[in-house]
């Protein structure tokens, strides 16, 4: 049986709406999490974190991040007293970020509160009037 032009049509323009339907529930079902919810505020701030890359920059140390067996460890350069923050930023899904007080030199993250993936640890911390920022990957 031969089929005439218009099964042709009906079969193309059924084709075409269900790629245009599988496009439409894949873009409904996208979470798309906003890198920060203040973004605008953080903007306004973005100067003093230049200043604190800088700062940190001159210190001529790097922050070194150590996988052990329970926990991950954060080596900050000695440069003092130690007032901060220190945010571990997933990419992929913003229910997994975490927040640690920087206290002293060193910060420990218990893996039982990580996930296995991809991190941008993201470290601000103050050392009597000046400001220090810096960002370091890890997968875990």
């Amino acid at each position: 049986m031969k089929l005439n032009w218009g099964w042709g049509i009906a079969i193309g323009l059924t084709g075409f709406v269900s790629f245009i339907l599988f496009f439409l529930f894949q873009a409904l079902s996208f979470d798309g999490d906003l890198v920060s919810e203040e973004y605008y505020e953080e903007e306004l701030k973005h100067q003093d974190n230049i200043d604190a890359q800088t700062n940190f920059k001159s210190l001529n140390e790097e922050v070194k991040v150590l996988v052990l067996d329970e926990f991950i460890q954060v080596d900050l350069p000695k440069t003092g007293s130690y007032e901060g923050e220190l945010f571990v930023y997933r990419p992929s899904s913003a229910k997994l970020d975490r927040k640690y007080p920087i206290q002293g030199e060193k910060v420990h993250i218990p893996k039982s509160e990580l996930e296995k993936g991809n991190y941008k640890l993201k470290i601000s911390w103050k050392s009597g009037d000046k400001s220090y920022y810096t960002e370091k990957t890890l997968s875990y």
